[in-house]
């Protein structure tokens, strides 16, 4: 299946479509990764900072010493509450047994025994139940009322309160009295106290991203095989048609739909088997004419030798005349197959030199001017002197017969036949006009194929092989000039030639 386009196609847009996907979920894992530690940070610098300046508004009043916390851990309990519990039910009692005193947590206050609230910011009730802290350093200091995870440290960095052992993952904020630094408040940040629960959330969010990433990959796949389906298509069909034509048939046509690059390759594909259709419509006429036009001749050629071959008829200068002419329309048609044969494969020799175009067609008018007068056909031309062109004489004569002798063969007597000859924009043109009879707009594009002669305005009894046009046509694209019919002002077939002008003179 791979082999095929439509294979690499689907292989191609669903690894494409997958990476995207993936790349997609890492990213968003990664985003969301950062975006949570910078959420916890930012959430632990909030909760952090009312219980430093709590911390320094207390050493300021106990005059400016740490004694009063060694002797007071309720204080500081009922900080770390503050900052690890989010509870909503009635607060926990903390008595200090030593020096009498009881903390009630109520209304969101700490208050003494004798009903003084401890400080004027406002306490989050603590749950019912105290929460357990995990040990730091696979230890759980259980005789400290602090949390393991907070600490209080002078400012000489000395350890006021928390457990004997610091995490190596402690971070430290300072506590300020006024402009004085007074310690440090040791915290391990909820990233660290928090792994397992994270780890948890992460791991959700994970299975969350393979779900979607499944579903995506279905979807992609399906997608992908609509798209292959769609691309293959209409290459299988352009496959399909170009086997039916190598195998040899005919009409072969292929489904066009849509304005895009496949549409427009379809478009080419009919073209293309229409104009192998006109070519092999055109080589089997060119066949049936070809064996027409030999075997004209070949059947007099015959029907004379058995003539005399039987005795009906003796050998006079007559007769041997009469198989004569036969035999040079023979070599006629051939010669002329030939020349046309080697101008289209490019094998032809050309002499190239500079030639005056006006004077060869003066002297060929000079040799037709008897044959126009016995066909009634009335001459008028407008030849401009010394117009040079680069070719081979004797091809260039050629055209000009060829020319001539169509006209001659196909003009009704009495005609006309008008000739100019001018140069325009670097180009020698001959214009060459005859009177009716015309063609036929069909015929008009098709006069310089082969063996091709229009069967209701030119009558095929008027002698010729068909091959004289084509190969004036040949002759004029082989001197790289073009040479177009079009309908003559005069009622017949007019013939616009362009070529090349060539500036220099010389002598031909």
């Amino acid at each position: 299946m791979l082999s095929s386009i439509k294979g690499k196609l689907l292989l191609a847009i669903a690894t494409m479509q997958i990476a995207v996907l993936i790349a997609a979920m890492l990213a968003t894992a990664w985003v969301f990764d950062r975006g949570l530690e910078t959420y916890q940070a930012s959430v632990e610098e909030q909760r952090l900072t009312p219980i430093v300046q709590s911390l320094g508004d207390a050493y300021q009043s106990h005059g400016n010493s740490w004694q009063w916390l060694y002797d007071d851990r309720c204080f500081v309990f009922s900080l770390i509450q503050r900052y690890l519990l989010e509870g909503t039910a009635p607060g926990p009692v903390c008595q200090n047994t030593e020096r009498g005193l009881t903390m009630k947590f109520d209304d969101g206050q700490a208050h003494f025994n004798g009903g003084k609230p401890l400080l004027d910011w406002e306490f989050r009730p603590a749950p019912p139940h105290p929460m357990p802290m995990p040990p730091v350093g696979g230890e759980e200091d259980s005789g400290s009322l602090l949390s393991p995870m907070v600490y209080v440290f002078d400012a000489d960095g000395d350890r006021v309160a928390g457990p004997p052992r610091a995490s190596s993952h402690i971070q430290y904020k300072a506590i300020m009295a006024g402009e004085q630094l007074v310690g440090y408040l040791g915290y391990v940040p909820r990233t660290m106290l928090g792994q397992s629960i994270v780890r948890a959330f992460k791991q959700q969010q994970l299975w969350g991203y393979l779900v979607v990433l499944v579903v995506a990959m279905v979807l992609t796949v399906g997608v992908a095989i609509v798209l292959a389906r769609w691309f293959g298509s209409p290459v299988q069909r352009l496959a399909d048609g170009t086997r039916a034509l190598t195998q040899g048939e005919s009409n072969v046509r292929v489904e066009v739909a849509g304005r895009d690059e496949f549409a427009r390759l379809a478009r080419d594909f009919n073209r293309l088997s229409d104009t192998l259709q006109q070519n092999r419509e055109a080589r089997q006429q060119w066949i049936a004419d070809i064996s027409h036009d030999l075997r004209t001749p070949l059947s007099v050629l015959k029907g004379e030798l058995e003539a005399h071959q039987d005795g009906i008829r003796t050998w006079t200068p007559q007769s041997l005349s009469s198989l004569i002419c036969e035999v040079n329309q023979l070599v006629r048609l051939v010669d002329d197959l030939h020349v046309l044969t080697v101008s289209e494969m490019g094998a032809v020799n050309y002499q190239f030199k500079p030639l005056d175009l006006s004077q060869m067609l003066w002297r060929n008018l000079e040799l037709y001017a008897a044959g126009l007068s016995r066909k009634g056909l009335r001459l008028s031309v407008n030849i401009k002197n010394n117009l040079w062109v680069l070719g081979d004489s004797g091809y260039l004569s050629r055209l000009l017969d060829n020319l001539m002798k169509n006209t001659l063969a196909y003009t009704d007597s009495p005609g006309k036949l008008h000739i100019e000859l001018a140069a325009s924009g670097g180009e020698v043109l001959l214009h060459w006009a005859d009177s009716s009879p015309g063609v036929s707009e069909a015929s008009l594009s098709r006069l310089t194929e082969r063996l091709y002669r229009d069967e209701r305005s030119r009558n095929k009894g008027s002698g010729g092989s068909g091959l004289g046009l084509a190969i004036a046509e040949a002759i004029v694209q082989a001197h790289g000039g073009l040479m177009q019919a079009q309908h003559s002002a005069l009622g017949g077939l007019s013939w616009i030639i362009r070529m090349p002008q060539e500036e220099q003179n010389g002598d031909e």
